[in-house]
């Protein structure tokens, strides 16, 4: 569904409405995606997400339980504020099989790392959930959260004007005035994004529901004839665009996502022309990649 409770500055949500209605993703389109998927007995990631609440409505107890029916070998990730958590809710998580839980714990704005406010917080939210909450080592203000079948993390995020993400050119701010993409982007490569509409669009920071970033619609499952196997092929062409040296265009002119160490090294041509004079860099790399496919992300 398209639904976030919150409105924080930082996101695109601000400016866009998603709280006067409740818009669900339709059965029949959910129902093609997961038939889709059991075609090729999908067993990634299949992840709730993207500028929503998933938890605010209580169709993703359902939709849960089908996807693990249907696509038994799949690893179910959820994204929330965790703003929806309580006793019940996380027993019909376990129950409709969710593997993993991935969290945001939101604390008042300006006192994101005030030792006072974040004991306040955990001790709230502990109360509510009854989950354990133990700081995971070397990752400050970063949790396991125990008591429970399903993996669960939580962060205190802390947003500021300098670790700001452009969400591909919707968040506007003087620092990425002059900023233009040259470096090569992963997003489009590691995974589909499909939004509640049916739209597949080119990557998580891109939603179909911004002016801005109606060329990052790919594709239409809602559409009969449409399947997410026309959305991989009709996906081909940005991803090859975006795995090349240059300034970028469109959308991604000024998104900044993920524009560091790896990928800061495809921003100058000379190091992409060295690096491919290795001897054996594709077999590294296909050795790599391989590797990386074993474990599912998030996982």
């Amino acid at each position: 569904h398209n639904y976030c409770n919150r409105t924080c500055w930082f996101c695109p949500n601000a400016q866009i409405d998603r709280r006067s209605s409740v818009i669900l993703l339709a059965e029949n389109t959910y129902n093609k995606i997961l038939s889709n998927l059991q075609e090729i007995d999908y067993s990634q990631t299949l992840v709730w997400s993207r500028y929503h609440e998933a938890l605010a409505h209580p169709s993703i107890v359902n939709r849960l339980a089908k996807a693990r029916k249907l696509l038994p070998n799949a690893y179910l990730a959820l994204i929330s504020n965790g703003d929806y958590l309580d006793h019940e809710m996380l027993n019909q998580l376990e129950a409709a099989g969710l593997d993993r839980l991935m969290l945001d714990l939101y604390l008042t704005e300006g006192k994101e790392r005030d030792k006072e406010e974040i004991n306040k917080g955990l001790e709230k939210f502990q109360s509510r959930t009854g989950l354990g909450i133990e700081e995971i080592k070397g990752e400050k203000y970063n949790y396991n959260l125990t008591g429970t079948n399903i993996k669960i993390t939580m962060g205190i995020p802390f947003y500021n004007h300098e670790n700001l993400s452009s969400r591909a050119g919707l968040v506007e701010h003087p620092q990425f005035q002059n900023y233009h993409r040259k470096s090569i982007c992963f997003y489009p490569l590691r995974s589909i994004t499909i939004d509640y509409n049916g739209k597949g669009v080119l990557c998580c920071q891109t939603r179909s529901d911004a002016t801005k970033h109606k060329e990052a619609i790919i594709g239409d499952l809602s559409e009969s004839s449409y399947t997410i196997f026309h959305l991989y092929r009709d996906m081909s062409i940005p991803r090859h665009y975006l795995f090349t040296y240059g300034f970028k265009k469109g959308v991604c002119e000024k998104c900044n996502i993920n524009d560091d160490v790896p990928m800061i090294y495809a921003r100058y041509n000379f190091l992409t022309k060295l690096i491919q004079q290795i001897p054996g860099i594709d077999k590294a790399f296909n050795r790599l990649h391989s590797l990386r496919k074993q474990t599912r992300r998030w996982e």
